[in-house]
């Protein structure tokens, strides 16, 4: 699990009702569900992992990004239209 500041934010940000309940950080079990369970079925698993691998393929990592958890939170958040400059979602 990542512990991190940055991780922190990222999540702080990315899901302010939560922070009411006190849950920030999301387990990367969390965030693939965001992603796999969207249509309510786990049919496009694999089409949904292959999307995941080859958009951080054709993008490349950015350096900022330390964890999985980062990368699956700002592939959650690239469906939402947002990316993570380093310091908030745009």
């Amino acid at each position: 699990m990542d512990t991190s500041e940055t991780y922190y934010r990222m999540c702080y940000e990315a899901f302010p009702e939560d922070r009411e309940q006190g849950m920030v950080l999301k387990t990367q079990d969390q965030l693939q569900e965001m992603i796999f369970c969207t249509e309510g079925t786990y049919d496009k698993l694999p089409t949904k992992v292959f999307a995941f691998s080859d958009y951080w393929e054709e993008n490349g990592i950015p350096i900022m990004f330390n964890s999985l958890h980062q990368l699956w939170l700002a592939f959650v958040m690239k469906g939402n239209n947002k990316t993570w400059d380093g310091e908030s979602w745009r």
